[in-house]
């Protein structure tokens, strides 16, 4: 074998021009194969040397290119150099994103937001669902309801702790869970009225008016809560269709009724959770204490999930948003790149995720080097939707 001196590529001996370049090789002749053991009564020639030279790489040198231009520390071509978006030789592979896993400066206006808004969730509740309650349907739609309101108080405080998160969510989750069921017993306690002022009055002999009067007053919020709780957990509920007070159906009542309400305050509770964690986990510019914007700039078939990955590590942006879809690509098939950058300074991050029909799988949240995300934003045309083409040929 013989290597090309211009372009480094290997060529047969017995080739005069490279393959690859067209530059002229001296050019030999092909060798009398000969055997590989001596002659008998053959002088044996002593072993040779060892080289002392530097050690010379095997690979051709067109295998390792090197950056057009000196790259700065962040591993960034300038704009407008023929490095910029190109292989530059990255030995350490992007680092993961992790939140910091600190509270911002506005904790109370998020609490007041989140706070009032589960008592407001809980009405709406009530009222929505005030005559029939479809189990599980129901109380997914109030984790949605709980979870808008955690969702602004995460962002509002700049929250970026899960512990904190989990935590404002139970809180928000029980205090829809008390509301809702503070106002059930309020609508009901009119027809406690009328029932406790009979029952006095017969017992006592009062008049129907002063025993009303006498139940209006020793019936309190805190009592009427307590007699619709007691008397909810002994009625219990039918399970059918809908589960509701109704006949027909399973009939939940003591314990398993008891468990019922647990398992309610935990579907409230972790939906909201869902919801506050994809904001406190969000990508968040610790140095300017603000959240970053986002947004997609690639599209692609998710059999390049990886390729996209790997050009991401090796911070070949135009390689990466050049990816061009050889397959299948709508809202259920595909791998997206959204970007996430600061907007007064220029730190970012890099989301890749892909999804196959039902499986979803997110490859990773990456730190992007000081100028990438601005490169790679601006780089994707404002006036055009992001990069995702058609199916190459």
């Amino acid at each position: 074998m013989q290597n090309c001196p211009s372009c480094g590529e290997y060529n047969r001996p017995s080739d005069t021009v490279c393959v690859k370049c067209g530059a002229g090789l001296a050019g030999q002749a092909k060798p009398t194969p000969t055997s590989p053991f001596p002659q008998i009564g053959a002088a044996v020639a002593p072993p040779a040397a060892p080289p002392t030279g530097p050690a010379v790489s095997p690979f051709p040198a067109s295998a390792f290119p090197a950056p057009a231009v000196a790259l700065p520390p962040s591993g960034v071509a300038p704009a407008g150099t023929a490095a910029a978006g190109g292989t530059f030789g990255i030995v350490q592979p992007l680092l993961p994103y992790k939140p910091s896993g600190r509270l911002g400066p506005g904790m109370g206006l998020a609490l007041a937001i989140a706070l009032f808004g589960a008592i407001l969730a809980g009405v709406a509740y009530h009222y929505l669902f005030r005559v029939f309650h479809y189990l599980f349907f129901s109380e997914i739609l109030g984790g949605l309801m709980v979870g808008f309101p955690l969702y602004l108080g995460v962002r509002v405080g700049r929250i970026r702790s899960s512990l904190a998160t989990f935590g404002l969510a139970a809180v928000c989750a029980s205090l829809m869970f008390l509301t809702w069921r503070v106002a059930n017993s309020q609508e009901l306690r009119p027809t406690m009225v009328q029932v406790f002022a009979m029952q006095y009055a017969m017992d006592s002999g009062a008049s129907p008016k002063a025993a009303t009067a006498y139940v209006e007053h020793k019936l309190t919020p805190l009592r009427t809560f307590q007699i619709y709780m007691n008397a909810a957990i002994k009625s219990g509920v039918t399970l059918s269709g809908q589960y509701s007070s109704g006949t027909g159906g399973t009939r939940i009542a003591g314990m398993a009724y008891l468990a019922l309400m647990v398992g309610e305050w935990l579907i409230f509770a972790f939906v909201a959770l869902g919801i506050g964690a994809t904001q406190a986990t969000a990508p968040f510019c610790e140095n300017c204490i603000r959240w970053m914007n986002t947004g997609r700039v690639l599209r692609t078939d998710p059999g390049q999930a990886a390729a996209v990955l790997n050009l991401a590590h090796e911070r070949r942006w135009d390689d990466l948003l050049a990816r061009k879809p050889v397959g299948k690509v709508d809202d259920t098939c595909k791998c997206d790149v959204n970007v996430s950058s600061c907007r007064t300074c220029q730190s970012g991050a890099i989301k890749i995720d892909a999804q196959f029909g039902k499986q979803q799988q997110q490859l990773g949240v990456f730190v992007l080097p000081d100028g990438a995300a601005g490169y790679l934003k601006s780089t994707v045309s404002p006036l055009k939707p992001p990069v995702s083409g058609t199916p190459a040929a």
